[in-house]
């Protein structure tokens, strides 16, 4: 299978993904941009259209968004989208967190240079029951190809396997600011700082939620109604047609026993356990290729299961 990511790079402790060039330090913005091998430009060029005789017609209101080093074009947008470049927006996420609050973690480019990212540990930690470490994580990320706005999310992640546990991308409660792609883009660096403030309120939020979790157990049915909604079982059809599901689920419940960190009496055999062992899966299991479950558990179907998990584990 051909790799989903590009390039990227990570700072010391190598992420659970496996993947990127390593760097021994800390680094800046800039130095992670070259690092990640990401420090190419985009720019906009003349679409065309044939007219019936074949000759080629000026398409004025179009732009086609295209990388300089390798002519890749990524989109054909109108004529007033201004691309935000890689070096702008990591230069950016400096100016909101480069005042020594923040050390930038991994960086990378995905499906070619279509989207790219920059992830930045927050000094705020936490541990659920005073035994499960957290993290506090803003990731900033950028589509050229029409599928991502430019925005901040946030993201805590659960230090004994690395799993991110709340849906980074979409409509949750992750996004802590997002913007269009404008020329102006610099000159909302004072509303973007507000960001710093609203991830610690999340993650305060959200450890209050994952301690009350924590005290609460589970009967083999209510997990297994759980783990049916968010693997959106069919009711309708029988389980040897689902096979895949099955196989999930079975899998998420060993893991409720022999998850990473799951056997501390504190958590064992609650909600918050039973949560992790879903989180574990996806990100670790669900697919054998790495990059493939990056993908997956911070842009796609990955991170949809467990947003739709975190907002179930808590009825």
């Amino acid at each position: 299978m051909a790799h989903l990511i590009e390039s990227m790079m990570y700072v010391r402790e190598e992420p659970w993904h496996g993947l990127g060039q390593k760097l021994e330090a800390e680094c800046t913005s800039a130095e992670a941009l070259k690092a990640a091998g990401m420090d190419w430009e985009i720019e906009l060029r003349k679409v065309y259209r044939d007219d019936e005789m074949g000759r080629s017609i000026l398409i004025p209101e179009k732009r086609a968004v295209v990388r300089k080093t390798d002519g890749r074009c990524y989109n054909v947008v109108g004529d007033q989208y201004t691309p935000v470049q890689n070096a702008q927006a990591f230069a950016f996420f400096d100016a909101v967190v480069g005042t020594g609050q923040a050390v930038y973690h991994t960086a990378g480019s995905i499906a070619n240079g279509a989207k790219v990212w920059i992830l930045a540990k927050l000094p705020t930690i936490g541990a659920v029951r005073a035994v499960d470490l957290m993290e506090n994580y803003l990731l900033l990320v950028n589509g050229h190809d029409g599928s991502l706005s430019f925005q901040m999310l946030w993201t805590p992640i659960r230090v004994v396997c690395n799993n991110t546990l709340v849906r980074a991308l979409g409509k949750t409660n992750g996004q802590v600011f997002v913007t269009r792609h404008s020329p102006n883009i610099q000159a909302r660096v004072d509303i973007a700082q507000q960001t710093l403030g609203i991830t610690t309120q999340k993650f305060e939020t959200f450890m209050a939620m994952a301690e009350r979790i924590a005290g609460q157990s589970f009967l083999k049915a209510e997990m297994d109604e759980f783990l049916k909604k968010v693997l959106d079982f069919k009711p309708d059809v029988p389980p040897e047609k689902q096979p895949h599901k099955v196989a999930a689920l079975n899998r998420i419940e060993e893991l409720v026993e022999v998850g990473a960190g799951l056997q501390q009496v504190e958590i064992r055999g609650t909600k918050w356990a039973l949560y992790n062992a879903l989180t574990e899966w996806v990100d670790h299991e669900r697919f054998d290729n790495r990059d493939r479950a990056l993908n997956s558990a911070w842009f796609g179907s990955g991170a949809d299961m467990k947003a739709k998990a975190w907002e179930l584990i808590q009825n």
